[in-house]
């Protein structure tokens, strides 16, 4: 399989970019995800992790990091304001 990487001048381009990415349909479910594992798994299913152990690594990196606690609202919220 091979993957296609796209490299950005800035960060912030590389921000921007991703963020037109989860807009497209394809990833509703990553959005729409009750919390951080569904997500990580959702991600993988939708073809955007290229690692068979995508959702192991990402929840992995999202709990010793503590990203969970920006997890302040329900996605299904974050979705009814974003349609």
């Amino acid at each position: 399989m091979e993957c296609r990487f796209r490299k950005y001048d800035t960060i912030e381009d590389s921000i921007l970019d991703h963020g037109k990415l989860l807009n497209f349909s394809r990833y509703k479910s990553v959005i729409t995800s009750k919390d951080y594992k569904e997500a990580s798994q959702n991600v993988y299913n939708s073809g955007y992790g290229t690692d068979y152990e995508c959702r192991e690594n990402l929840i992995a990196i999202i709990e010793r990091n503590k990203l969970y606690v920006y997890d302040c609202a329900p996605r299904s919220e974050i979705a009814k304001n974003t349609e």
